[in-house]
């Protein structure tokens, strides 16, 4: 972490000692009162301003050294009045009164007081200036974004909180498999034959086939994430072109196929709406089982049947293969073995490895609000991306999706992001927005902000809040890792920074139930849109305004964790007007 230093230098004095600056800036304000008096007719007026000047630089010196003494002594209480300058006719003095301290001490509201006496041995000042501000001890605050309690934290580089579904497979073997003549009378020959002909049988001509698998273990409603059958040459057959069409037998449980002299079985069976079309390359080895002898991926019609309301693990399942359009090519396959190969998640989830969908990125915020994949693909994990850290690759095809435990109500927001920005990217990209359920759109309603967009086509990132652009972060998108924030606070301020450069815009900040933050893209009625190419490594959300120096030192914190260069700057204090 790293440790943000004061602007100020501290002074270990039991005494007070004027800053050289302003001796410097009082002796040439008081030459400027004798030159207005010598210049100016109007002596008094003259001599009213310098000393009403004198008095705002004094008081404006009084809250430089609260500052100092409150960076010095943690238990600092403001400062009595002490004397700056006396020059014979008046004298300056300046006073600190501490008006409240925060809760954990590390904030206060001060008041400095300048004060001008005339003559110097008046008792009363004639000339006074104040200003109020907050001063805070920057040599302790903490970039630990815990210390401030988000709302959402996703911290790509715990690789503990990027899961994967786990993967479960079966292969069996084809228990029961079945010829049967599209037309004309059945044989009992093909029954006790050892093959499986595609489709054009030497004995009962064109045929559909059967295959009958039992103890099929998939959970009822498992995620079918692939499944195929494999069968192995038992003859060369012809190099002529066939098609198979393969549809899943639709019943809860299918038993063993039937002999084939009782019933056109195959013919008649209910079917699965779900299929698939094999074109067969050609076989020319005697025994080979390999990708030749493969289907394509038949997880959509598992997954009909294992989605039956009475489908229960270890039931029967079956295919049946038809011959599709012309060709009149010839396969032969052994009826023994023919297998069947099934993988699903959805029974659980583990922790993601390197090259692996991120199905749910857990946050840290002690929220529970947990990311899950809500639209498109899910996003892949990157491990050593950055300074040897994990990252989430999002490649314009999908999003995931945080719902809130609580709404975010307030007109203040700040929000962090770590990203490599893709200058692929769609235009109009979200790299994080926040909605409302009932909302289709992030950028004309108070119920959604456009945390950080991509500007149209541009290099450039910007927020986008209820018909309002926020400022812009310029030549943002440059394929290069960036420490980006957004501050939406009360009540008319949007700064955005990139790496310390900062961005300020005044718009209206209202937010109205946001119960959701999306990450690599947002919500468009029921599907996703506005997806991004690029990596993201942390996410960070607050539902009211940090202060500068909170923000400074989340953004130094997060820079240093991903070895990121980060433009210095100093945070102000914030005075109101002066009063006499």
């Amino acid at each position: 972490m790293k440790k943000i230093l004061s602007t100020y230098k501290i002074r270990q004095q039991s005494g007070f000692i004027m800053p050289s600056v302003i001796i410097m800036m009082l002796t040439m304000m008081v030459l400027s009162a004798v030159t207005m008096q010598v210049v100016i007719g109007n002596f008094s007026l003259a001599k009213r301003q310098a000393y009403l000047q004198i008095a705002q630089v004094a008081s404006k010196s009084a809250i430089d050294y609260a500052k100092e003494q409150f960076e010095a002594d943690p238990n600092y209480n403001g400062t009595p009045e002490t004397e700056l300058v006396n020059v014979g006719k008046y004298r300056v003095t300046f006073q600190v009164n501490v008006v409240d301290t925060s809760d954990d001490g590390l904030e206060k509201n001060i008041q400095g007081f300048g004060n001008v006496y005339v003559p110097e041995t008046s008792e009363t000042a004639r000339f006074v200036r104040d200003i109020k501000a907050q001063i805070i001890r920057r040599g302790t605050v903490s970039g630990d974004p815990t210390d401030y309690s988000p709302s959402l934290w996703l911290d790509a580089s715990d690789e503990s909180t990027l899961l994967t579904n786990t993967v479960s497979s079966i292969t069996r073997i084809a228990s029961s498999t079945k010829e049967e003549k599209t037309s004309g009378w059945h044989s009992i020959f093909s029954w006790l034959s050892n093959d499986l002909e595609f489709f054009d049988g030497f004995i009962l001509g064109l045929q559909r086939l059967g295959v009958r698998f039992a103890n099929v273990a998939i959970p009822p409603g498992a995620n079918i994430t692939q499944a195929y059958l494999q069968f192995q040459v038992d003859e060369t057959g012809s190099a002529q072109g066939i098609t198979a069409n393969i549809r899943g037998i639709d019943t809860d449980n299918k038993g063993n196929f039937l002999a084939p002299l009782s019933s056109d079985e195959l013919k008649d069976a209910s079917l699965t709406n779900a299929s698939t079309l094999w074109p067969i390359p050609t076989w020319n080895v005697v025994g080979q089982s390999s990708l030749a002898q493969r289907t394509p991926d038949l997880s959509g019609i598992v997954q009909e049947i294992v989605d039956r309301g009475g489908w229960s693990s270890g039931n029967g399942l079956a295919f049946r293969l038809n011959k599709q359009g012309g060709g009149s090519g010839l396969r032969v396959a052994e009826k023994n073995p023919v297998s069947l190969y099934v993988e699903w998640g959805g029974g659980g989830t583990d922790e993601a490895d390197d090259g692996e969908a991120v199905v749910q990125w857990n946050d840290k915020s002690g929220n529970g609000n947990n990311a899950f994949v809500e639209y498109g693909n899910a996003p892949i994990k990157r491990s050593d991306e950055q300074n040897n850290q994990s990252v989430v690759e999002f490649n314009g095809d999908g999003a995931m999706r945080s719902g809130l435990s609580a709404d975010i109500n307030s007109e203040s927001l700040t929000a962090f992001l770590v990203t490599r920005p893709k200058t692929t990217s769609y235009g109009n990209g979200r790299f994080l927005s926040a909605m409302n359920s009932d909302q289709d759109h992030d950028w004309n309603t108070t119920s959604g902000a456009a945390l950080f967009r991509r500007v149209n086509s541009s290099a450039n990132i910007d927020g986008y809040h209820n018909s309002q652009t926020g400022p812009a972060a310029i030549a943002a998108i440059n394929d290069s890792y960036g420490v980006f924030s957004n501050l939406l606070s009360d009540p008319e301020t949007d700064v955005i920074r990139h790496n310390g450069v900062e961005a300020e815009l005044n718009i209206t900040n209202d937010f109205e139930d946001l119960e959701e933050i999306f990450i690599g893209g947002r919500r468009c009625s029921s599907s996703g849109c506005d997806y991004v190419d690029a990596y993201i490594a942390e996410v960070i959300v607050y539902d009211y305004a940090l202060n500068c120096d909170q923000i400074q030192a989340i953004e130094n914190y997060l820079a240093d964790k991903w070895s990121i260069n980060q433009t210095e700057y100093t945070c102000p204090a914030t005075p109101t007007e002066p009063v006499l």
